[in-house]
């Protein structure tokens, strides 16, 4: 698959997950409410349950609301779920950490959490192609981009800079040409007609480090 189809099905599926994340927020987060009640009901009634904590109904809720959480931005919800013992590198059906999913709402506070509780994740890819980095540049969150490429993103996984221009994104451009992580003659070089933002702010940054 070339990086076009991975940047459409990026963008469209990142639509579907914003839009889930938000409507089953509270949902998803009361279900573990629910459950956590069961198992600590039926420990009192000393009766075996189908829900315990172990049980794979019980950890595949608490993913959930990890994700959901990283999601909307909630990081007391974050916090709470990982004092509690959720995982925090579990992934989504495509693969995402909540550390692309926080990233890619721009939400700087939970990247910042997970960043130091999940420094594995940093550089995940997900089946999209995608990584933390390459989802704040697509949406613009330069803060999140900074946070990510201070702690050791790696600018060459994920094509941030190829999708940060097809999403228009050009402060996001901006960054990653100054990051100091890109050599500019070779993107230069590489570059081509389909790519005139990326060229245009390559002669930016060219003139602003003369």
């Amino acid at each position: 698959m070339n990086t076009n189809e991975n940047i459409f099905r990026f963008t469209k599926c990142r639509f579907i997950h914003f839009a889930l994340g938000a409507l089953f927020s509270l949902g998803i987060c009361s279900a573990i409410n629910v459950l956590e009640s069961q198992h600590n009901s039926d420990i009192l009634d000393s009766q075996p349950v189908a829900c315990t904590p172990k049980s794979e109904s019980y950890i595949q809720a608490r993913t959930d609301a990890f994700l959901t959480a990283a999601t909307v931005g909630n990081i007391n919800m974050l916090r709470q779920l990982m004092m509690s013992g959720a995982d925090g590198s579990c992934v989504s059906a495509f693969d995402e950490t909540a550390l692309h999913r926080a990233a890619a709402g721009g939400h700087e506070v939970c990247v910042q959490e997970l960043i130091q509780k999940t420094p594995e994740c940093i550089n995940a890819v997900s089946s999209l192609g995608t990584t933390p980095l390459s989802e704040a540049a697509a949406h613009g969150h330069i803060e999140c981009m900074r946070l990510l490429v201070e702690a050791g993103a790696d600018v060459n996984i994920g094509n941030p800079l190829a999708i940060a221009e097809k999403n228009g994104q050009i402060e996001s451009i901006r960054f990653l040409l100054s990051s100091g992580m890109f050599d500019l003659k070779q993107v230069a070089e590489d570059g081509d007609s389909d790519h005139s933002i990326v060229q245009e702010n390559i002669k930016d940054t060219r003139v602003q480090t003369l």
